[in-house]
This record gives structure tokens, C-alpha cells and sequence, in this order.
């Protein structure tokens, strides 16, 4: 039995050899009948790339919900500054109200207003920069060697694709162009091959060059071991990093939120 199994494991068809055999149906609206839209029919190859492509998938919505979680941090943030210090925040951002106002309103009061901030996160993000100049500096010159402005952009705009377009874009340039210009990068300069190979780094190559693919990437050959870089733990990395940062930042300025003033 195992010199067959060697036998067939060898044989250069086996990879193209039909293993899977699918009818998809659907009920028609008409009558209620079943009825046979497609089959498919798999094979070693086929049923190898459906599965990359499976996994692919997976990381990219772990992606799109690590921007959704670090977007509910810098809103909890901001909340947090404008609880603690009501100078923090533009007049704009209260509404209505008034200064005088704001004394013993609870800091779900003022979550709720970051919450409905126009153009957020972008704008918490900027009013934090602005704020907090130490930031601004430490997001583009870190011992990372990454400009975390620049990571959260793609970030975000990975998030919108994977999200809107499954996953592919209809330009890479374009994209890169946007990515830069939300990043405030000029899309010029001897710099502009560096930050597009950043964000190349996320996408795959050949046909798959629209794609996002986060796939794990194996390490060069004169690593003896076989190892990989995984692209979707560095993307998440990147907002973590960031999120510690920024939170560290706060706690220099402020003090600590007092869990018991949270309260309605």
C-alpha cells in the first residue's frame, strides 16, 4: 500500500486529476423549483488555491475589524481628554452647549459627542497632533523605522477595500496616491518609492498585484529553517504600536480616568 501511495503521489497528473465535484442550485422565484446554476468541479490545485484564498479572506476581515477596534480606542480617547481637560477640545466639538455647561456632564456624555465627530477618526487624529506635539514627532521618527502616520493610512484604506470591494482594487497607483495624500506625503520626492514599496507590501504580485494578500511570506533561503513573515501580525502591529503611543502620550498631559466618574 505504500508504494502505491508513493506511486500516485508521484505521478505529475494527480494534481489535475478532478477530486471534488459541486452542483450549486438555487429555488426559483418563479415556480419554487430547484434549479442548477453552476458546478464546479475541483482538483489538488484548484481545492490548494481555494484554500490560500480562504485563508486570505480570514485575515482580511481580522484586519478590517482591528481598524474598527482601533477606531473605538481613539474615540474613547478623545473622550477621555475632553472629560479631563475641556480646553482639549475646539468649541465646535461640544455642540450646543456652552462652557459653563460642561461641569458634571459624564464622560458618556462626551463619548457620545466624539462618537458623532464630522470626519472622524481623521480629525481626532489631527487635533491630537496638534495638541500633542510630541506625537506628531514620534509618529514619523520611532525606533520602529515605520512612519506610523503612513501605517495607519494604509491601514484604513485596506479596511475601505476589503470592505467595498472585496479585497481589489481597480489601481494600484491610484490607491497608493490615496494612501499618500491621507497620510499628508507628498506624492513626489525621492521618498515616494520607499513609502510605495510600504504599501506594496500588502498586495500581492503578478495577477494577484490588485489584490490585498496577507498571507504569510517565507523568509529568504539562507534562513535554514523554514520561517515566515506574516503581513496581516505586522498591519495589526502597527495599530497596537500606535495605541500604546498615543496612550502614553495622554498619560503625560492628563490624569488618569477615574472609573467611577464614567457613570451615567
Amino acid at each position: 500500500m505504500k508504494q502505491y501511495e508513493q506511486s500516485l503521489l508521484s505521478n505529475p497528473e494527480l494534481p489535475m486529476i478532478g477530486s471534488s465535484y459541486n452542483n450549486m442550485y438555487f429555488r426559483s422565484g418563479r415556480d419554487g423549483e430547484l434549479a442548477c446554476f453552476g458546478r464546479n468541479v475541483g482538483n489538488a490545485n484548484k481545492r490548494r488555491a481555494e484554500l490560500l484564498s480562504h485563508r486570505n479572506k480570514q485575515y482580511q476581515w481580522l484586519l478590517a475589524e482591528s481598524w474598527e477596534e482601533f477606531r473605538d480606542f481613539l474615540l474613547e480617547m478623545y473622550a477621555h481628554v475632553g472629560f479631563s481637560d475641556h480646553n482639549f477640545w475646539p468649541l465646535q466639538d461640544f455642540g450646543t452647549s456652552t462652557l459653563d455647561e460642561l461641569e458634571g456632564k459624564p464622560y458618556s456624555w462626551f463619548r457620545v459627542l466624539a462618537g458623532n465627530k464630522n470626519n472622524a477618526p481623521a480629525a481626532i487624529l489631527a487635533r491630537f497632533r496638534e495638541k500633542i506635539p510630541s506625537l506628531a514627532a514620534i509618529e514619523v521618527s520611532n525606533n520602529l523605522n515605520v512612519n506610523l502616520r503612513l501605517a495607519l493610512a494604509v491601514v484604513e484604506k485596506l479596511r475601505h477595500i476589503i470592505i467595498h470591494r472585496a479585497g481589489e482594487v481597480e489601481s494600484k497607483e491610484k490607491f497608493v496616491d490615496s494612501v499618500l495624500q491621507r497620510a499628508g506625503i507628498s506624492l513626489k520626492g525621492t521618498s515616494r518609492s520607499k513609502n510605495t514599496d510600504f504599501v506594496n507590501y500588502f498586495f500581492g504580485s503578478g495577477a494577484f498585484e490588485n489584490r490585498i494578500v496577507l498571507l504569510e511570506l517565507a523568509t529568504g533561503p539562507e534562513v535554514r529553517l523554514p520561517t515566515y513573515v506574516n503581513r496581516f501580525e505586522d498591519a495589526a502591529g502597527y495599530l497596537i504600536a500606535y495605541a500604546h503611543l498615543l496612550h502614553e502620550e495622554i498619560e503625560d498631559i492628563l490624569p488618569p480616568l477615574d472609573s467611577s466618574s464614567t457613570t451615567t
